[in-house]
């Protein structure tokens, strides 16, 4: 089969090049606020890329760090082991609420679908589910780890 050239009216390919370039709003899907040092809310769009997956905390422990904070050697920031229960409670609690995309899984003994709400619950309340969810939690942000490494 022959691939057929397809030609666009120049209004088209300057109303497509328009939509490609636009700035995305406040009320986009991919826009969360998050706190910064001094508790005031500053505004940040978080990209989907690798790099901005939350994997800790700067080392005063009351912002959040990224992947490529925590692979910066110069900037001081606690993961894994270095979070206290609540700390990372606190981490996965962020993650999941983040997260557009949860999708609801099955675990043996849950009783049922773990959907993003009860997955929240449950962590919130540190039941057994909920320490199953935060190991889970943290084994995706190893996973993370390791491939922002290979990258860099």
């Amino acid at each position: 089969m022959a691939k057929r050239k397809t030609r666009m009216s120049a209004s088209l390919q300057e109303q497509h090049a328009a939509e490609s370039i636009q700035a995305p709003s406040r009320s986009s899907k991919n826009f969360v606020e998050i706190f910064s040092a001094k508790g005031r809310i500053a505004g940040r769009q978080m990209s989907s890329g690798p790099g901005e997956i939350l994997a800790g905390f700067h080392q005063k422990g009351r912002r959040f760090a990224t992947v490529d904070h925590v692979l910066d050697p110069v900037i001081p920031t606690k993961m894994g082991c270095d979070l206290s229960v609540h700390e990372l409670q606190r981490l996965t609690l962020r993650r999941i609420t983040c997260d557009r995309n949860f999708v609801p899984f099955y675990m043996l003994g849950a009783g049922g679908p773990v959907t993003k709400q009860r997955a929240l619950k449950e962590v919130k309340a540190l039941t057994a589910l909920g320490r199953h969810i935060m190991a889970l939690d943290q084994e995706y942000v190893a996973a993370a780890l390791r491939r922002r490494r290979l990258v860099l």
